[in-house]
């Protein structure tokens, strides 16, 4: 399986995801709701497990433990899932979205994407783990 990803750098230190590999969105929008510093990285593996999140909030799914559990694997899809990091409180403080509609569905629109976590550190062919 071969994606283009992205992730908004803050800093290298995960200290909630320890033990994860290195977290991306498939959605630029995403990325940059953790940073406007934002990397991409194109990478290739068959060792992919997928996790359809149906629409979910990253926050009910558990993906940290999930992520762990599934180390194993090159690349762990979280297919379909809602993440709008840190920074998306500074969008809704600029841009007041919510005028005419809930907030749910604003993230559901404009987050929703794939997350991806990186296990195998030579497909990014940079040392960005902080373990």
């Amino acid at each position: 399986m071969k994606l283009t990803l992205y992730r908004g750098i803050r800093n290298y230190h995960q200290n909630k995801t320890y033990g994860t590999g290195l977290w991306f969105s498939t959605s630029k929008n995403v990325a940059r709701s953790y940073s406007s510093n934002i990397i991409t990285k194109t990478v290739d593996s068959d060792n992919v497990k997928i996790i359809d999140c149906k629409g979910l909030s990253w926050k009910r799914i558990n993906t940290d433990e999930l992520a762990r559990k599934y180390k194993d694997f090159d690349i762990i899809v979280f297919k379909n899932v809602v993440d709008a990091g840190p920074k998306y409180v500074n969008f809704l403080n600029e841009l007041k979205p919510f005028e005419n509609e809930k907030q749910g569905d604003y993230l559901k629109r404009n987050y929703t994407a794939d997350t991806v976590v990186v296990n195998n550190n030579d497909l990014i062919k940079e040392d960005y783990f902080p373990y």
